[in-house]
C-alpha cells in the first residue's frame, strides 16, 4: 500500500496555531432556524424600536398637534412658549407694600386684605384701583362687586379714585347742598378715567358668576370683590330667621367658586383683590402672625385659603394725636384736650406667592383727611436701606447729615422720589414690569 509522505515544516514558520483570547459568554439568544421566531425578535422600525427612544420631538410635536385639537391651541404648549404672567404686578402706590410683594400683588392671581373693621380695607383696595387709573390712564378696566353697601364713589374720589357720579347722585348732592352745582364743579364730579364696572345689590349665587364671566373675559386690569365674608347663598339669605343656618354652605358656595376660578384666570392680566371680614375666635387660639391679635378668624372655605397668592392682615397699632411726635418714633402718650388726627395701623404678609413672601410687615401713618402717609412711608424705607456712618446718611451718591437734612432733600424735591424708589429696586434686586 502507498504511503503519502507530510510535508515538512517551512523554515520561520511554527505549525502550533496562535493562542486565541479566552471565550465571552454572548448574551444574545441562540439564532433560530425557524424564520417566523427571527423576525418577531428584530423590532421593525417605526413600532417597537421607537417607543423604546426617549426624547423623540417628532413624538412629542404629534401629541403637542393632538393636543391642540383636543383642548385649545396654548392649552399645552413647550415651556418656552409658555407666557408667565407673573412678572406683571399691580401696584398700589404705597412704597413699603409694594416693595414687599416685589412691585405689587401679581396678575392672573387672587390675593386677600382682611383685618379689623374700620381699619382702612376699602380705602387700600381704591388705592390699587388709583394706580391702576395712573397707569393706564383711560385705557384702564376695572370691576368691583359689593355684597355689602353700594360703593362709595365720593370716599373713593375722596381719595384719588377717579369715578363718575351718575345725574341722579348730583341731583341729590345740590338738593342736600340747598343751591346748584357750578358748571365746573359738575364737569369734575362726572369725570372718570378709564372704565369702571360695579356689581351690586346680587344674591351671592349671582354676584360671584358675574365676576366668573369679567374673569374668564380676560378684558379687566383689575377686579375687586367687598366682600368675601359677607357673602351669603340665596337658600340662606331668604330663609326667615327663626329657622337655623345650614352647616357649611357658605364654605360650600365659595369652593364651587374656586373650582372654575383658576380656569377663568389664567392667563389673564387681572389681579382680583379679595376684601374679608374677620370674625372673633371664641375659645381657640387662630395666630395670623406676629402683628396680628389671636382673637380672630377670617371666614372663608380652604379652597379659598390655598388658592390666594397673598394674603394682608391689617391691625391697630393706635391712635395718633396733635403734637404726637414724627411718625417715625413711638407714639407719645396723650396731651389733655387733644384730638385724635389718625391713627397707626400695622400690615403684615401672611401667605406670599409668586415672588415675594410671607412674614414682611411694617405700619403706616394714616391721616383721617388725606390717607396713608405716603411720604413718611418712603422716607422710612429710604433711609433704612440709606449707607450709616454716625450721623450721616449716604444714599444715591449723595450724603445727608441726620434724618432731618435726608427728609427735607426730599420734601423740597418730590419729583426725586419716583427715582429714588427705582434706585431701591434695583439695589434689593426686584424686577418687575407694571404692563
Amino acid at each position: 500500500m502507498q504511503q503519502t509522505r507530510r510535508a515538512a515544516p517551512s523554515a520561520g514558520k511554527s505549525s502550533k496555531k496562535p493562542p486565541t483570547s479566552p471565550s465571552v459568554p454572548s448574551t444574545e439568544p441562540p439564532p433560530s432556524k425557524n424564520p417566523k421566531e427571527k423576525a418577531e425578535r428584530i423590532p421593525k422600525k417605526g413600532r417597537g424600536a421607537d417607543r423604546r427612544k426617549v426624547g423623540s420631538s417628532t413624538k412629542i410635536e404629534g401629541l403637542l398637534r393632538q393636543a391642540a385639537k383636543d383642548y385649545g391651541p396654548g392649552k399645552v404648549q413647550h415651556a418656552v412658549e409658555s407666557n408667565c404672567s407673573y412678572m406683571v404686578r399691580r401696584p398700589c402706590g404705597i412704597f413699603s407694600l409694594d416693595l414687599a410683594t416685589f412691585g405689587g400683588l401679581p396678575v392672573g392671581s387672587m390675593a386677600e386684605v382682611a383685618g379689623d373693621e374700620g381699619i382702612g380695607k376699602n380705602y387700600l383696595a381704591n388705592q390699587y384701583i388709583r394706580m391702576c387709573q395712573h397707569i393706564f390712564k383711560d385705557e384702564a378696566r376695572i370691576f368691583v362687586a359689593v355684597s355689602e353697601y353700594k360703593y362709595d364713589k365720593l370716599f373713593a374720589r375722596m381719595h384719588g379714585v377717579k369715578v363718575a357720579l351718575s345725574p341722579e347722585e348730583l341731583g341729590e348732592m345740590e338738593e342736600s347742598l340747598g343751591a346748584p352745582l357750578l358748571k365746573s364743579e359738575k364737569s369734575e364730579l362726572m369725570s372718570q378715567v378709564g372704565e369702571i364696572v360695579l356689581i351690586q345689590q346680587m344674591r351671592a349665587e349671582h354676584t360671584l358668576q358675574a365676576v366668573l364671566d369679567f374673569l374668564m373675559s380676560g378684558a379687566f386690569h383689575l377686579g375687586v370683590l367687598d366682600s368675601l365674608g359677607a357673602m351669603a347663598p340665596i337658600s340662606e339669605a331668604t330663609k326667615k330667621l327663626d329657622k337655623a343656618s345650614g352647616v357649611g354652605r357658605k364654605s360650600a358656595l365659595q369652593t364651587r367658586f374656586m373650582d372654575q376660578f383658576y380656569y377663568c384666570v389664567g392667563g389673564t392680566q387681572t389681579l382680583f383683590l379679595v376684601l374679608n371680614q374677620v370674625r372673633a375666635a371664641i375659645g381657640e387660639y387662630v395666630p395670623h402672625g406676629r402683628m396680628t391679635p389671636a382673637r380672630y378668624n377670617i371666614p372663608e372655605s380652604h379652597s379659598v385659603k390655598h388658592g390666594l397668592v397673598g394674603r394682608l392682615i391689617l391691625s391697630h397699632g393706635g391712635n395718633v394725636y396733635e403734637d404726637s411726635g414724627p411718625p417715625d418714633e413711638e407714639p407719645k402718650k396723650k396731651k389733655k384736650g387733644a384730638r385724635p388726627i389718625g391713627k397707626r395701623v400695622r400690615w403684615e404678609l401672611t401667605k406670599g406667592k409668586q415672588g415675594f413672601h410671607e412674614g414682611a410687615n411694617g405700619e403706616w401713618i394714616y391721616d383721617y383727611r388725606m390717607g396713608v402717609d405716603r411720604f413718611s412711608d418712603f422716607i422710612n424705607v429710604a433711609i433704612s436701606d440709606a449707607k450709616r456712618s454716625g450721623a450721616y446718611y449716604t444714599f444715591m451718591g449723595q450724603q445727608f447729615q441726620g434724618r432731618e437734612e435726608f427728609e427735607a432733600y426730599f420734601r423740597d424735591r418730590q419729583d426725586r422720589i419716583e427715582e429714588a424708589q427705582a434706585y431701591i429696586y434695583k439695589e434689593r434686586g426686584v424686577r418687575y414690569l407694571w404692563r
